[in-house]
């Protein structure tokens, strides 16, 4: 295999597949097939249909990371995630990103522990943002939530009622890096 993917099993148990693309082009190809040239057509379709029997409904998306909308990374050893999808009304997205500015401008003046990496889910599904937080377990991710909420003050309140003001639906779900099910080429 020649692509990277990285590999997410939510407390739902479902699991996630993100594979990093340049841009839109990288989708008219099909990154399987120098692994169906070595093993051929008929051996790719069976791996094919025993997955099938493994999967009761599949989705695809494409999301865009908005660096300048995020606040720290994780480090090596940050498995766990939170991730909070946000849907706001139709036609509110530059009024959405400036909310989103003013929650990481909250956190950098804050300098809170917890860590968002913002995406635009641009293809697939409900349009709108995913805020990815983490930590090294549960615990520690709830550990920073929490002293993030307390540095907030009041201002978190203020922001979240604004936010909610354009809010259509939001939700959140829960897992972990899953290393084993994840797949990085090793370089020639």
């Amino acid at each position: 295999m020649t692509f990277s993917w990285f590999a997410g099993e939510l407390d739902d148990n479902s699991f996630i597949y993100m594979v990093p693309i340049k841009n839109f082009a990288d989708l008219d190809k099909n990154m399987f097939a120098p692994l169906e040239a070595k093993i051929g057509k008929v051996a790719m379709a069976s791996h094919w249909q025993a997955m099938d029997r493994c999967v009761e409904n599949q989705t695809s998306s494409v999301v865009l990371f908005l660096p300048g909308l995020s606040y720290l990374s994780p480090t090596a050893d940050d498995y766990y995630r939170d991730v909070f999808y946000w849907v706001p009304e139709a036609g509110k997205a530059e009024e959405a990103e400036k909310l989103i500015t003013e929650w990481v401008a909250l956190n950098k003046s804050k300098q809170t522990p917890l860590g968002i990496h913002t995406y635009r889910k641009i293809f697939g599904g409900e349009t709108g943002y995913v805020f990815v937080s983490w930590g090294k377990n549960a615990a520690d991710e709830a550990s920073k939530d929490q002293k993030t909420n307390e540095l907030f003050g009041d201002e978190a309140s203020k922001l979240w009622a604004k936010t909610l003001l354009i809010t259509r639906k939001y939700y959140t779900v829960t897992g972990w890096l899953s290393t084993e099910l994840s797949y990085s080429p090793s370089p020639n």
